[in-house]
């Protein structure tokens, strides 16, 4: 876990010179360049971490078969234990989901009540101007507050 994050980090070290650098400190024409890089080798990434899991897999493979270990899943959906296990996990999964959920919604609320010099000052509801009562930015400060929270858990 340890390498891909450091190559995703590099990239993005890389990324980033390249939008302060590129068309003399223009850093929006550069942000477009490096988001049009990021685009153009996303699916050699995702390819390379593919390929990386698929070898990490093949490795493990030859001292599992030597211990004796069975490679293939054999679970038994029906046992009782299986069961237990799945009935002690639902409430965890049905909280995740709302968590993720609540995320989402959060995500959009800050989007589409937010104002910025594009958008103006306020939106029609019903016939009526209502003031935003975000302004740009609130996508960003949400996401890095949530990042804040949740960076003691793990």
């Amino acid at each position: 876990m340890l390498f891909p994050t450091i190559i995703m980090a590099v990239l993005a070290i890389i990324l980033y010179t390249i939008a302060y650098v590129r068309d003399e400190g223009q850093h929006i024409t550069g942000m477009k360049s490096a988001f049009r890089i990021t685009i153009e080798t996303l699916p050699l990434i995702i390819f390379a971490f593919i390929v990386a899991g698929l070898v990490q897999i093949a490795m493990q493979i030859p001292p599992l078969r030597a211990s004796g270990v069975t490679i293939r899943p054999a679970w038994d959906i029906h046992s009782e234990p299986f069961r237990k296990v799945f009935f002690l996990m639902a409430p965890m999964i049905i909280g995740l989901t709302a968590t993720q959920l609540n995320t989402l919604a959060d995500t959009w609320i800050a989007m589409f009540f937010s104002g910025s010099v594009v958008k103006g000052d306020f939106f029609t509801l019903l016939g009526a101007q209502i003031n935003y009562p975000l302004w740009d930015g609130a996508v960003s400060h949400l996401y890095f507050s949530q990042r804040i929270i949740y960076y003691s858990y793990r």
